[in-house]
């Protein structure tokens, strides 16, 4: 986790309670990184995410009923064998 990180994981653990902002600590923030090592943590990160979403299975679509096909373009079934499809 970098500086940034763990400041922006407290900006978003805010919260009111009875009236008073309450947010979570994180004790060991990791001091800022210079911005040759950010570069490339951030190119890192970013290849690995997209190496994960190119990696993950993409849903297979159904194949449609053909007779359902049919009947849509040609009203019937019957229409259709008598046109030769």
């Amino acid at each position: 986790m970098t500086h940034g990180e763990a400041y922006v994981q407290e900006k978003n653990s805010m919260h009111l309670e009875n009236g008073v902002w309450k947010k979570e600590y994180i004790p060991d923030k990791p001091k800022p990184m210079s911005r040759e090592d950010a570069s490339k943590y951030y190119n890192t990160k970013l290849h690995d995410y997209w190496l994960d979403m190119l990696n993950k299975e993409r849903p297979k679509r159904k194949k449609k009923n053909s007779t359902w096909i049919k009947i849509r373009m040609f009203g019937t079934p019957q229409n259709a064998k008598l046109l030769g499809v």
